[in-house]
């Protein structure tokens, strides 16, 4: 077990064992970027959408958003995930059922369903 705080940074690095307080603030040093259409988080460069002019777009993930539209124009909410759920159970690896019932309850705070 680590003594202090370096103690628990080096071992930490090595693949596991460091202090909770090590962790927490490795988490609130990282920003991670959310999908304003579906939530995805996006950490890898793929993960995000495309601007019309190729350039990458901040607010949405390549899947809900390429070369500056949406992928999947919806009118509301519903109609989103009506259309977009086969997609984003493949994106996130999880099955349509209650994907759908979770996207419901979760997308409706996020500024595309505002």
């Amino acid at each position: 077990m680590a003594k202090n705080s370096d103690d628990a940074a080096k071992i930490s690095r090595k693949g596991g064992g460091g202090s909770r307080e090590y962790m927490q603030s490795f988490q609130d040093g990282r920003s991670r970027a959310g999908c304003d259409s579906c939530g995805f988080d996006m950490r890898r460069p793929d993960d995000y959408g495309s601007e019309k002019d190729k350039s990458r777009s901040e607010n949405h993930c390549s899947t809900c958003y390429v070369n500056g539209k949406y992928v999947h124009e919806a009118k509301d909410l519903s109609d989103f995930v009506s259309l977009a759920v086969g997609d984003l159970a493949y994106q996130r690896g999880q099955s349509t059922g209650k994907l759908k019932l979770t996207l419901k309850k979760e997308l409706k705070n996020l500024p595309r369903w505002k």
